[in-house]
C-alpha cells in the first residue's frame, strides 16, 4: 500500500473538485479523503495500491472538475488517511 498527501492550489473549491477526486478514487479502490483548506486549496490523502495512487496523482490535478489547477505538491505519508 502507498499513502500520499496531495495539495492542489488554484480555483479548486466550490467547483466539484472533491467530488471528481472521490469518483476517481472509488473507481481505483483508493481510500482516503479530500478536504477544503482555509487558504483555498484542497488536500487529498490517498491510500491504495501504488499503480492506482500514481494514476490518481497524475489525473486529479489535471482534471479539477469545473475548476482550474494552478499547481500541486505531493508527499508520501505514514500517518494514514483518516481525515
Amino acid at each position: 500500500m502507498e499513502q500520499v498527501i496531495i495539495r492542489i492550489t488554484g480555483k479548486v473549491q466550490g467547483v466539484f473538485f472533491r467530488a471528481e477526486a472521490k469518483k476517481r478514487a472509488d473507481a481505483w479502490n483508493i481510500k482516503g479523503y479530500a478536504k477544503n483548506l482555509s487558504d483555498g486549496s484542497v488536500e487529498v490523502c490517498a491510500q491504495g495500491e501504488p499503480d492506482a495512487v500514481r494514476k490518481l496523482i497524475e489525473v486529479v490535478p489535471a482534471r479539477p472538475g469545473a475548476g482550474t489547477c494552478c499547481g500541486y505538491t505531493c508527499e508520501a505519508t505514514r500517518n494514514g488517511c483518516t481525515g
